[in-house]
């Protein structure tokens, strides 16, 4: 409380705590009445974060006493944000009750709690790995997903091309109850062709000077021109020569790409390899 740093016997408690897989922890006279409040919760934060780190999973229950559909629903969407590399799950919740569950089988993922009511959201601060998100007056009663997850990326919380987890009911924040999961990709799909490489985010150009991170041809491309190029989108096929020394070089492309709306270039597209689907 009134020193600097903290003694070894509180930071085993803290240690012990998150090794119990507690929800939060706590400080009380440290920034109640303490010289150093500050100090105390950044010790804490540092503390919490190497720990947290040193664990590779920590371990939610086989069994829950209150809703199965919520809570099978709630595993559900652990494993599969698991296995399909989503780092965010998204819950939308009416009581908090949902985020709860969520957040009791404990995904390595973060869970962005949206909910109507500031305190519900005050209660899921507490919930290990949730972060809430109160939807302004602006959104109608039964909101629609497209629009929760714009103003959740507008918010910088998620960004165009990443995977996400979401779990809420029919209709959602209406009633209570979860009762679907699904996986999508954040961002308007403007194109779709066959990947090939890795999952890339960059700045789109058309220009034939090849300047850009990702390159938009009709079906060739100066290959002595592509170090520093990310991916190269082909509307067309390609020759063999052509995709041989793309691999080479460890470059994504797009083959056959059908573009659903008009790029000008200057975008900043992200590339999905296993669908070939372009976001913007």
């Amino acid at each position: 409380m009134n020193s600097e740093s903290p003694t070894r016997a509180e930071v085993s408690d803290i240690t012990n705590a998150i090794m119990d897989n507690a929800d939060a922890l706590m400080l009380s006279e440290e920034t109640a009445i303490g010289k150093y409040p500050l100090d105390a919760v950044r010790t804490l934060e540092q503390i919490s974060n190497y720990v947290e780190g040193k664990v590779k999973s920590f371990s939610g229950p086989e069994e829950y006493a209150g809703n199965r559909v919520t809570f099978s629903i709630s595993k559900a969407a652990r494993v599969i944000s698991d296995e399909v590399g989503a780092n965010v799950i998204i819950v939308l919740t009416r009581t908090g009750n949902t985020a709860r569950m969520v957040s009791s089988v404990r995904p390595s993922s973060r869970i962005i709690a949206v909910v109507r009511d500031r305190t519900v959201a005050g209660f899921t601060t507490v919930l290990r790995g949730v972060y809430p998100v109160i939807l302004n007056q602006d959104f109608p009663s039964n909101p629609k997903l497209s629009a929760i997850i714009t103003y959740i990326k507008d918010l910088g919380l998620i960004s165009v091309g990443q995977r996400v987890v979401i779990t809420s009911g029919i209709p959602g924040l209406v009633f209570g109850g979860t009762t679907e999961v699904k996986v999508l990709t954040v961002g308007d799909i403007i194109g779709r062709g066959f990947g090939n490489g890795k999952n890339i985010d960059g700045v789109i150009s058309i220009t034939p000077d090849y300047s850009g991170e990702i390159i938009l041809v009709k079906d060739n491309i100066d290959t002595e021109k592509l170090e520093g190029k990310k991916a190269i989108v082909f509307t067309d096929s390609i020759k063999r020569d052509v995709e041989f020394k793309l691999r080479q070089a460890g470059i994504t492309y797009v083959l056959g790409t059908v573009f659903f709306k008009e790029t000008k270039g200057g975008e900043k597209i992200n590339i999905d390899v296993e669908t070939g689907i372009l976001y913007a």
